[in-house]
């Protein structure tokens, strides 16, 4: 039957043209296997119906690409015309790159290309040719134009790699060649070929011409035309790229970079927030041994509720998946991708971005719109997919494509990971549910170490969900903040940064069990011109700049927002869980306790348990021995650098003998004979430090931070900490002031009841109030709060610390390193 290539549409629905607010989406997949050209034509046609979507400057479309299969019947003429087998083409080991030189560098193209076409031969590669590629410059704007890449092509075939590693090898080495010579390769594959250019959707056949030859034919073709929201549009950023295209934004790519930092992934400093998410899933699959649809669900693991029901071995295996990697690629964003023979279409968790899935008698596609294929080829109507839905399509040439629905897809992850036997012993992950709770009172061997330094505490071994019937532990008796007791009272706030406006935050909320509009942020003079006494955390303000994220309602934040919190190790990707680890999950952020004023231990637990968190003292007894406390003090005559590299690499050293959670805490600078050290600078050195060790596993993932310091004042600064990378925090000073005890004491003792109902307010309304610090920047998860703030006024040395921006800074002026020193001694008079 001959191919139809129609391509008459009836004009869309006025709705949707009025619909402009991100990019244009599609990714059609033939049904039978084969490779058609028409496959090609129509999603090209269908970009073009979704022009409305895409961003246009000064007349200049924003970018606009396909993804394909390699075009293998043109290579084939390509390789006869050079006097090579025709059928090698055909082979599927033929790989093919194509390669975009700058602008800048196209003097220096030829030692480029000889210097790429070198080192695929050092990797094993066979290289048959390279040549430039056909273009036709003529159709490009005066903006691209002047941005307009060299392009060029690669073909070659496995040589001395293995079948089975040439995809892992190809990827090895477009990341090494991207990240030496500052070149960037759209595609670099056996399977598919990616082309894209600066412009509308009208230019990208007339700017290749062989997108237009009936030759060119595909299985899969993925289309993206972009709307600009975060970074300016050049050819480099235009979409796809060698995994994805996808309609929306990633709002917490700071976390994410530094989660796959962790997992040894190099990312481009330079790249988008696609490219960062489209260079995970890439490595996710080509380092780590994963499959597309399994990459997919690391990146963008769904919520129990988007689970299937009565599966518990399926929510345990998602929990693992969460602990593993976990949700950092959040943000309103449709996601259509492909690796090989498998394709992903993806929502996110909140269903932001829509993304509809569809069939017509040749093909199945997803779009960003409903209407871009005629009704009367229509077999079924489209369905938009739902909040954290995805469906993945998995091809085999001359085969009818195999489809997959979400439950489908959980059960064939499970079957890989059970393949791989990853579900062996659970390790000591602690369980909040069902195991007694340590007994009061008990000894703490060993003991924590005084002065400056810092040891593994030891204490019982940690209760683990392996073990059926736990036994009661006692809990440590000579811990620092209880040996070390400093009162709660006006000379002591003072000294940690306290203001009346910060007590009245906290007091307000401990009473009304709601966050305060001024809790987010001081609104008054800024920190560098303050005449008052300022922490650093005074310096930084929250970056928002998101204007495509609708408001999300109340309704929504109870179903998916989450504050929970891992404290421990955390399992790497593709292996099992040691059974001497020990991982702790919270519910929130927020420890309990951390002083003796703040009540007994028994009402503290009561208000734990309605939070599912724990209190200091518990949290010391599931690690035992695995816990570490790391004073944050300085000597007296030691200079504020020399004190913070002394801390970091403490935490490093402790993290190598073993320590699985560290508390960092500020009970020896209460008395005066040491300098405090300001926490937002403790907490940022040493998460620094931990994630950039030299280590087989990286040190971070293997250690929790817990924050204890009486100079947590009020939502900011536990935001600012979260972000900064503290897992968990232990605001003592601030839990003194929600329970009426601080600054100054109150005439009549609370009693139980009165303390668990005001504690039980303040944890409630912090809680409640991170979610919404949270949703400001388009996160729905507090796993993936990073580093979203920049700071006015810090001296160059004291901001270097934090990786932040920084604004109106200089050598001496601002909050320098000496000046924090000279304000650390000032405190401790």
């Amino acid at each position: 039957m001959p191919e139809d290539t129609r391509t008459a549409v009836p004009p869309l629905h006025p709705e949707d043209i009025r619909e402009r607010d991100a990019c244009a989406l599609i990714c059609a997949v033939r049904k039978g296997g084969q490779a058609t050209h028409g496959n090609v034509k129509r999603t090209i046609e269908a970009l073009t119906r979704m022009g409305h979507r895409t961003g246009i400057v000064d007349g200049e479309g924003d970018g606009v690409g396909i993804m394909t299969d390699i075009p293998r019947r043109l290579w084939a003429k390509t390789l006869t015309r050079r006097g090579l087998r025709s059928s090698i083409a055909l082979d599927s080991n033929f790989w093919v790159a194509h390669l975009m030189i700058p602008a800048s560098e196209r003097a220096n193209a030829d030692a480029l290309i000889e210097r790429i076409c070198h080192a695929a031969s050092e990797a094993g590669l066979e290289v048959l040719l390279d040549q430039p590629g056909k273009v036709n410059r003529q159709v490009l704007g005066r903006n691209a134009e002047r941005n307009e890449p060299l392009f060029w092509q690669f073909a070659g075939l496995n040589g001395d790699v293995p079948t089975d590693r040439l995809e892992s090898t190809i990827f090895a080495l477009q990341t090494r060649l991207e990240r030496d010579l500052g070149v960037h390769f759209p595609s670099f594959s056996s399977r598919s070929v990616v082309y894209k250019v600066q412009g509308t959707v009208e230019i990208l056949r007339r700017y290749y011409p062989e997108l237009r030859d009936p030759e060119y034919a595909s299985t899969v073709t993925l289309g993206h035309a972009r709307y600009s929201t975060n970074t300016n549009p050049i050819f480099e950023r235009a979409q796809p790229f060698n995994v994805l295209g996808h309609n929306g934004e990633f709002n917490t790519i700071s976390r994410f970079r530094a989660e796959a930092a962790m997992l040894g992934i190099e990312l481009n400093p330079g790249n988008s927030d696609s490219q960062d998410v489209d260079r995970v899933i890439d490595a996710l699959c080509m380092q780590f041994g994963l499959d597309l649809i399994e990459a997919m669900e690391y990146v963008f693991p769904p919520f129990h509720h988007d689970l299937m029901e009565y599966a518990p071995e399926i929510h345990a295996m998602y929990d693992q998946i969460r602990r593993t990697f976990g949700p950092f690629a959040q943000g309103p964003a449709a996601v259509v991708a492909r690796v090989g023979d498998q394709c992903v279409f993806s929502v996110d968790a909140l269903g932001l971005r829509p993304l509809w899935f569809g069939e017509t008698e040749k093909e199945y596609f997803a779009t960003s719109e409903r209407g871009v294929y005629a009704l009367d080829h229509m077999v079924v109507d489209p369905k938009p997919l739902a909040p954290g839905e995805k469906i993945a399509l998995i091809t085999t040439p001359g085969r009818p494509v195999e489809v997959l629905d979400y439950p489908a897809i959980q059960r064939y992850v499970y079957n890989r990971h059970r393949e791989r036997n990853l579900f062996g012993e659970s390790g000591g992950l602690w369980s909040l549910g069902g195991y007694d709770r340590p007994a009061p009172g008990g000894r703490f061997p060993g003991g924590p170490s005084s002065g400056t330094q810092t040891q593994v505490q030891t204490a019982p071994v940690a209760v683990a969900v392996a073990e059926p019937e736990p036994q009661p532990q006692r809990v440590p008796a000579n811990l620092p903040w209880q040996t070390n007791v400093a009162a709660i009272n006006t000379t002591t706030m003072a000294a940690l940064g306290w203001e009346r406006y910060h007590v009245s935050i906290v007091q307000t909320l401990a009473e009304t069990r709601k966050e305060q509009v001024g809790s987010l942020g001081w609104d008054g003079p800024l920190a560098a011109i303050s005449r008052t006494r300022v922490n650093l955390a005074d310096y930084f303000k929250e970056t928002v700049a998101v204007v495509t994220n609708p408001a999300i309602d109340r309704e929504r934040e109870r179903a998916q927002f989450s504050t929970t919190v891992l404290l421990g190790v955390r399992p790497a990707i593709g292996q099992t869980t040691a059974p001497e680890d020990v991982l702790v999950e919270l519910q929130t952020p927020l420890v309990l306790g951390g002083h003796p004023d703040l009540g007994s231990l028994d009402d503290l637990r009561v208000v734990a348990d309605r939070h599912g968190t724990l209190t200091l003292d518990d949290l010391a007894v599931v690690f035992g021995s695995k816990l570490a406390v790391l004073q944050m003090v300085a000597a007296p005559d030691e200079s504020m650098q020399d004190a913070v590299a002394r801390i970091a690499q403490a935490a490093v050293d402790l993290t190598r003998d073993g320590a699985q959670c560290i508390v960092l805490d500020d009970a020896q600078a209460m008395d005066g004979s040491q300098l405090w050290v300001d926490p937002l600078l403790a907490v940022a050195a040493v998460d620094r430090a931990l994630c950039e060790a030299e280590a087989e596993n990286n040190l971070r993932r293997r250690v929790g931070i817990v924050l204890r310091s009486g100079a947590i004042r009020d939502l900011h600064d536990v935001a600012l900490m979260i972000g900064m990378g503290a897992n968990a925090l232990v605001p003592y000073a601030l839990y003194a002031v929600g329970l009426g005890i601080a600054p100054r004491a109150p005439r009549t003792p609370l009693s139980a009841d009165e303390l668990i109902e005001r504690l039980d307010n303040t944890v409630a309304a912090i809680t409640a109030g991170l979610q919404k610090v949270t949703s400001t920047i388009g996160c729905h998860e507090l796993r993936g709060y990073g580093k979203s703030f920049s700071s006015i006024g810090l001296g160059t040395d004291g901001a270097e610390g934090f990786c932040a921006p920084n604004y109106f800074c200089s050598e001496n002026l601002g909050a320098t390193l000496g000046k924090i020193r000279a304000d650390g001694a000032a405190r401790a008079s």
